[in-house]
């Protein structure tokens, strides 16, 4: 084998999911190697730049494998596994303290902040949400999704003026329902970028992307998706729309929970779609969670910041 990496080589390993360029969520560093105790067989180990620094193990062998360029005929790497560039070789040294706050204040309203700067996504209308209380915010900036009662609430927010926008906003213009806004008229999709961090509010999303609007979706640290289904995607949709964007985290919006008290009747209920949603579903008791390169790979449900008593 002629491939052979030394301890403290940062490795970049190519995954199938569409992984932020701005993060080190694809680096490794080799620690050295191992041997089985009855074959002798001889293995590396190495150690996860990202999230919470796990330690793996993986035969030699696997370190020369090629990318399957039959699959993946647009990937420039050869191997699965090659020494990193200098450029990521520094990524990888630097801290991960970029992060952004994410908020559910419910159905699909969020508060999203970075650096001081608050952003809220589609606020509901005073009493339009069952076993939600109205919202009232403080925000820099308001952004709807579309304009139906449940979505559109603006001055249920407070502005306030002077801050600066870290921001890149990318608007993606889709449709509500699956006959091209028929139904239930457009849906714009929010693509949040800010320092090293991507995120995406998918709104009322109804129909399926194209690949140009999917391609602008890869590499997302954090995804905002509805699954409740009936007036959007619902949850088998959205899991295709996941597995085509490969998103870091998951943040399921716009459903029901009979159990919390909350959501309107005609959209499916959590334990309707939780179990067989995703592998990695963790139930937070916060309304929040700080997106970095620190955190693991997962699909969070969190807890509505105005849930009422």
């Amino acid at each position: 084998m002629g491939r052979n990496f030394k301890p403290g080589d940062i490795v970049r390993r190519f995954k199938r999911e569409y992984v932020n360029p701005k993060t080190p969520r694809y680096l490794y560093r080799i620690e050295g190697t191992a041997y089985d105790a009855d074959t002798k067989e001889e293995y590396m180990v190495y150690t996860a730049i990202y999230a919470d620094g796990k330690t793996w193990i993986r035969k030699k062998t696997e370190f020369e494998k090629e990318v399957n360029h039959w699959l993946f005929p647009d990937i420039a790497q050869k191997y699965v596994f090659e020494l990193a560039s200098p450029e990521e070789a520094k990524l990888a040294e630097e801290p991960l303290t970029d992060e952004m706050k994410v908020t559910w204040i419910g159905h699909s309203c969020f508060k999203i902040e970075k650096d001081g700067y608050v952003i809220v996504i589609d606020p509901y209308e005073d009493g339009a949400i069952p076993g939600l209380d109205n919202v009232r915010e403080e925000a820099d900036l308001v952004l709807c999704s579309h304009e139906h009662f449940d979505h559109n609430a603006r001055d249920n927010v407070t502005l306030r003026e002077g801050k600066e926008n870290p921001f890149k906003i990318t608007r993606i213009e889709t449709y509500h329902d699956e006959v091209k806004g028929a139904k239930r008229g457009k849906n714009t999709i929010f693509v949040l970028e800010a320092g090293t961090l991507k995120l995406a509010h998918l709104g009322d999303l109804g129909c399926e992307l194209n690949r140009e609007e999917l391609d602008l979706l890869r590499g997302l640290d954090c995804l905002l998706v509805p699954v409740g289904g009936y007036y959007t995607i619902d949850a088998e949709e959205a899991k295709k729309l996941i597995a085509e964007v490969s998103p870091w985290v998951v943040i399921p919006m716009h459903y029901r929970d009979d159990k919390a008290g909350f959501g309107f009747d005609k959209l499916a209920d959590l334990r309707d779609w939780a179990t067989d949603f995703a592998s990695d579903l963790r139930f937070y008791e916060d309304s929040s969670v700080l997106i970095n390169g620190k955190l693991p790979h997962q699909t969070i449900v969190l807890k509505p910041k105005n849930l009422k008593p």
